[in-house]
C-alpha cells in the first residue's frame, strides 16, 4: 500500500550493513511521513501503536511498520515454529 517509499530501502540497508540487528523504517519520527490515509487510519495507527508502547514496554515508535530488516542469526535465536497466527497480522 505504499505505506512506506521505497526511495526508503537503501537507508533502511545501510544501517543493517553498519551492524545493526534490527532496523525499523518508521513512520512517525523525523523526515517520516504518512501519505494517503484517511484520518481514521491515521487514528487507528497511532492508538495501536501508543498501546503497544504501554503494553510490551518497547521503545519503537512504530510497532506495524512494514519494512523492517533483521539480523539472519538473531531470527535464527527465535524459535520462528512457535509464532503463529489466525487472520490479519
Amino acid at each position: 500500500d505504499f505505506s512506506h517509499s521505497p526511495e526508503s530501502l537503501p537507508d533502511l540497508l545501510r544501517l543493517a550493513i553498519d551492524g545493526y540487528d534490527m532496523v525499523v523504517g518508521s513512520r512517525y519520527v523525523a523526515g517520516g511521513q504518512v501519505v494517503g490515509w484517511p484520518w481514521p487510519r491515521k487514528l487507528l495507527s497511532a492508538t495501536a501503536n501508543w498501546l503497544a508502547h504501554l503494553a510490551l514496554g518497547v521503545d519503537i515508535h512504530d510497532c506495524t511498520a512494514g519494512f523492517r530488516c533483521y539480523r539472519r542469526r538473531v531470527l535464527e535465536r527465535i524459535n520462528l515454529n512457535t509464532i503463529f497466527s489466525s487472520g490479519y497480522s
